[in-house]
């Protein structure tokens, strides 16, 4: 690590956003799993205040001069330290185009929006959620404009998940590779497999804990984290030694279940696999959500989906589930069954051939909302139309509720 005073005042003051940063991630994790959701209003508050602690200290005077002069420099020469001040610089270059106000209002109407999604979503009432769709359409589009980078309003967005990438070049990457998968989902989704292990009925309680079991095997550590239930999984990353991970609130089966725990689990390990050291600090977590997201593809696709994982714990599973041995099947019959190919309308249900249209049918209808070619309310037709042309006709077997 670098050593210099003002490498070491300016380090202090990058933990301190850090901090806040965290600090109103733990206000988010309460919010989805013990939050009274009567506070919701007074939630959205505090985690607007957090908000603004956080950009005022990333745009402070002294730090962003601190930052340019340490760039100018060429004092800071260890690659983990200058790692740490180039991306810093970049956060410090999107966030003083934004007003902190701005800022504060898209934090705010975050959390009230999450409120409304959560009970809007058990009734499939879009309507009850639009005025905050609206709202936050509105205002990510003040902060498209304020950044002002890339060929299209949208850029400016993507940009803070995917460094570097643009609309232009990233909507062919998702068409080819939709296209080329089409041809396969076609010539094996008429395959019939047997599913019938799949529908048997599996103890909420046990089936949990079972993945609890299969996570900490696969490394992650529950004494720098913890499982818990939410409407949708999530993984909060408070600190390095403080990640949090959750499992659909609705138990969802035996697949679901134990795929989402891995899942989950994969963005688990990789935000405690961040330098100790580089806590508080943007190289002491995970990188962009693109390559984020990878690491929880890769432990639930090839190992939770995988032959071998299920053989492995099959003994353990006839142990923890003595009804299974009544029934003539073995881990095998589970690897084909849970990598049955069967288009349908839910992402985190997709298969890995139809997963990459969800991707593409959200990269088209949101880059439409911010690039102003589509209106909140336009979003319920479109993604039906878009929903039928990728995954619908012969390119869906059924409707998943």
């Amino acid at each position: 690590m670098q050593s210099s005073d003002l490498f070491d005042q300016w380090l202090r003051h990058v933990r301190k956003i850090g901090s806040f940063d965290s600090t109103s991630g733990l206000l988010e994790y309460d919010q989805r799993v013990t939050m009274p959701e009567a506070n919701a209003d007074i939630r959205a508050f505090d985690i607007g205040i957090m908000e603004e602690l956080c950009h005022v200290t990333l745009t402070d005077r002294w730090f962003v001069e601190a930052t340019e002069e340490l760039v100018r420099s060429g004092d800071v020469t260890d690659p983990e330290s200058l790692a740490c001040l180039t991306v810093t610089k970049r956060k410090v270059d999107r966030a003083v185009r934004v007003p902190t106000d701005l800022a504060v209002k898209i934090a705010s109407e975050g959390t009230l929006s999450y409120n409304v999604w959560k009970q809007a979503k058990t009734t499939s009432d879009f309507a009850a959620f639009l005025p905050h769709l609206k709202e936050m359409v509105r205002l990510k589009r003040e902060e498209a404009s304020c950044i002002g980078i890339g060929q299209c309003a949208y850029d400016a967005l993507l940009d803070e998940y995917a460094p570097d990438m643009t609309l232009k070049k990233l909507l062919p990457l998702l068409e080819n590779v939709v296209a080329q998968l089409k041809p396969m989902v076609d010539r094996v989704r008429d395959i019939e497999i047997p599913t019938d292990v799949l529908n048997l009925p599996f103890p909420e309680g046990d089936t949990v804990r079972f993945g609890m079991k299969v996570i900490e095997d696969l490394g992650y550590d529950f004494k720098r984290g913890m499982l818990v239930r939410t409407p949708h999984p999530v993984t909060m990353g408070l600190s390095v030694n403080d990640v949090r991970i959750s499992v659909f609130s609705q138990f969802k089966g035996l697949v679901l279940t134990m795929l989402a725990i891995i899942h989950e689990a994969g963005h688990g390990m990789y935000r405690q696999g961040c330098p100790q050291q580089w806590w508080h600090t943007p190289i002491g977590g995970p990188m962009p959500i693109s390559i984020n997201e990878s690491q929880s593809r890769f432990y639930e696709i090839i190992l939770g989906r995988g032959l071998p994982f299920w053989e492995h714990y099959f003994p353990e599973m006839l142990e923890r589930f003595p009804f299974l041995n009544g029934h003539d099947f073995g881990p095998r019959d589970i690897y084909r069954a849970i990598n049955r190919i069967e288009p349908g309308y839910i992402r985190v249900a997709a298969d890995p051939l139809t997963y990459p249209a969800h991707i593409l049918l959200r990269v088209r209808i949101e880059s439409a909302l911010i690039n102003n070619e589509m209106e909140a309310e336009d979003v319920p037709a479109a993604w039906d139309e878009q929903m039928e042309k990728l995954l619908g006709g012969s390119y869906v077997n059924h409707l998943e509720e």
